[in-house]
């Protein structure tokens, strides 16, 4: 099974998306390209949107870009975030808004060499999509290209949609430019040669591959391609009836390859070429003992009676075409129970359990017809672009859901918040009809103007402190009392003169700290009016606050229900779409199997005749 490519952000680290590679199918995997640079995340919404990136949910990440550029929060990291979004809508498939993006908005402002990456890899998802005349019209358009090995993979994508066309000329045109040095040669030379068979140049193709077998594999691709290019030399040197060579060729073909099986039934016709029935029979009777889920399997069951005839056993060739019918029937019928499973909607039922196994794991593990069988008929490459948008819609249905879940909640804080509303309104009006500014302002500038008196020597007074200003009040009412004796008895002045010296020595020692008695009194006065100015603001704030709430939560009742309504549409949508995206798969599969199906009639078919030839000249004693 295709996993999902991965995408990363263009702005810190952009990849082509790597597909697996298929010479002469699909486009070979690109060499990782790598823009890195430190960048400082200078906006929340920003650094949350790579968060729920880096913590695997793309998706997430998807969402609070476009919340956040919705909201202006992105700042300085538009760019960078753009360009992620594109990246992400590009690996979720939509390819028309990714494009619009990444060849618009952004066209101007990425490296020239990462701009030339997003213009290839859009060209390329299209090719794998099954869109040739998408990924060609998008190849046609590209610029000279800076980067050597997009040239590369350009030609290939181009030699691949030429060949998928039977355009053999066209396709080996576009390979001839292929840098030798390049690691895209290997699947180059391999084209080159299926483009030269296709138009008849059997030798220059032979030249080819050969040439290709010269070269080192290094990785598993480049071993599977050697033994294609075995396979494909070896079939040509059967079809021109060379089977020494064409033995020479198949023989090299690794017994752990995905390809063994086709060797080995050229093999045999290779042996069977020269008269060497009986040892084509050892490769074809080991073949027919396998897992029937192969094109050569099922044919070894007509070669092997082939053999047995030509051999002259003809009761061991009547058995085989016998066993051979029987095992065509049996196939056909687990091919007609897959057929009735697929039709009543079995695989659907699977299919969200595919993300994490297998096919033909989960397949056998519900006791499906022939798991082998449907791993190979399901596990091709359209069925399983088609999988993955259903896998992608059944992600987005399940966000969607807990979405609709969520919004009641979002009704019940809304309540709650309107009854705490009402609840404290009533405290907020009895404390702001308490708080009187005028009477603060008031008294405010009643303690300046003492301030100000306080700087006056005739005012010492107003700097004392409480007990000065006691002992001021007690030489003051010492004095009234002496004038009251002074009336009754007469002068006395060495009272009078022992007051005043205290009063003096009194309003010596406050004048004389007057500076810092100043200063002190001036530090509160600020205080006392940075006090007053802050209880005003919060009264200001609080009387606009308790207006706003009032009408705050107005909007909220219709945009949630906007909200509800919008969820329940898109899952409908969601819905629908799923529907067509399975009933797609099903058609995929479907068609797949009666394929199977009528290849594995027209071997039945031929077995039944065969058979039947040799009764009927068995049955007139003639000699077969």
């Amino acid at each position: 099974m295709v996993s999902r490519a991965r995408t990363f952000p263009l702005a810190i680290l952009f990849t082509g998306l790597v597909a697996s590679a298929q010479a002469a199918d699909e486009t070979p995997s690109a060499e990782e390209f790598a823009w890195k640079k430190t960048i400082t995340v200078q906006t929340l919404p920003y650094g949350n949107a790579l968060f729920e990136y880096y913590r695997g949910e793309p998706f997430a990440a998807m969402t609070a870009i476009l919340v956040a550029q919705d909201r202006g929060q992105l700042g300085p990291h538009e760019t960078g975030a753009m360009a992620l979004l594109g990246s992400l809508q590009l690996e979720y498939g939509m390819l028309s808004e990714s494009e619009k993006l990444l060849t618009g908005m952004l066209a101007g402002q990425l490296p020239a060499d990462v701009r030339e990456r997003v213009l290839v890899e859009l060209a390329r998802v299209r090719f794998r999509g099954g869109d040739l005349d998408g990924s060609l019209q998008r190849l046609q358009q590209l610029p000279t290209l800076s980067t050597p090995a997009l040239n590369d993979e350009i030609a290939l994508m181009r030699a691949n949609i030429a060949l998928k066309r039977n355009n053999g000329a066209e396709a080996q045109q576009a390979l001839l430019g292929v840098n030798p040095e390049s690691t895209q040669f290997h699947y180059a030379l391999f084209n080159l040669g299926v483009a030269q068979l296709q138009q008849g140049q059997s030798e220059a193709a032979q030249d080819t591959f050969n040439q290709l077998l010269t070269l080192r594999a290094e990785n598993d691709e480049q071993k599977n391609l050697r033994d294609r290019t075995h396979l494909a030399l070896g079939y040509e040197m059967i079809r021109q009836k060379r089977p020494e060579l064409a033995r020479n060729q198949l023989l090299n073909v690794r017994l752990n390859s995905s390809y063994v099986n086709t060797a080995m039934l050229g093999l045999g016709w290779a042996y069977s070429q020269t008269g060497l029935h009986e040892k084509a029979l050892t490769p074809w009777l080991n073949l027919r003992e396998r897992q029937p889920a192969d094109l050569p399997v099922l044919e070894a069951q007509l070669a092997v009676p082939f053999a047995y005839q030509s051999l002259e056993a003809y009761p061991d060739a009547i058995n085989a075409y016998r066993n051979a019918m029987q095992r065509y029937e049996f196939e056909l019928q687990q091919l007609d129970e897959a057929e009735r499973a697929i039709e009543q909607g079995e695989l659907l039922l699977l299919l969200p359990s595919l993300e994490e196994q297998e096919i033909p794991d989960v397949l056998q593990q519900h006791a499906r017809a022939n798991a082998a069988l449907l791993k190979r008929v399901l596990a091709q490459h359209v069925f399983n672009e088609s999988l993955k948008r259903y896998r992608d819609l059944l992600e987005l249905r399940e966000i969607l859901a807990g979405w609709q879940f969520q919004l009641p909640i979002y009704q019940d804080m809304l309540a709650n918040h309107r009854a705490r509303y009402a609840e404290r309104e009533p405290q907020v009006e009895t404390k702001l009809s308490t708080v009187d500014m005028t009477a603060y302002q008031q008294r405010l500038q009643r303690a300046r103007e003492t301030f100000e008196q306080s700087q006056q020597p005739e005012n010492w007074l107003l700097l004392a402190n409480d007990k000065e200003r006691r002992l001021a009040q007690r030489i003051e009412r010492a004095k009234a009392r002496i004038d009251r004796i002074e009336k009754a008895r007469g002068p006395m002045p060495r009272e009078m003169d022992k007051l005043r010296l205290m009063q003096g020595v009194l309003q010596f020692d406050v004048w004389h700290d007057s500076a810092g008695r100043q200063w002190r009194q001036e530090v509160l006065m600020t205080q006392a009016e940075q006090h007053v100015r802050e209880l005003d603001t919060q009264r200001a704030k609080l009387i606009v606050a308790k207006d706003v709430a009032g009408s705050r939560f107005a909007n909220f009742d219709q945009r949630i229900e906007r909200q509800l309504n919008g969820a329940q549409n898109l899952i409908v949508r969601a819905d629908r779409l799923l529907d067509e995206e399975g009933q797609r798969l099903n058609q995929i599969a479907l068609d797949e199997v009666r394929r199977w199906r009528a290849q594995l009639s027209d071997y039945r078919q031929q077995a039944e005749l065969a058979l039947a030839r040799l009764q009927d000249r068995a049955s007139i004693g003639a000699q077969p």
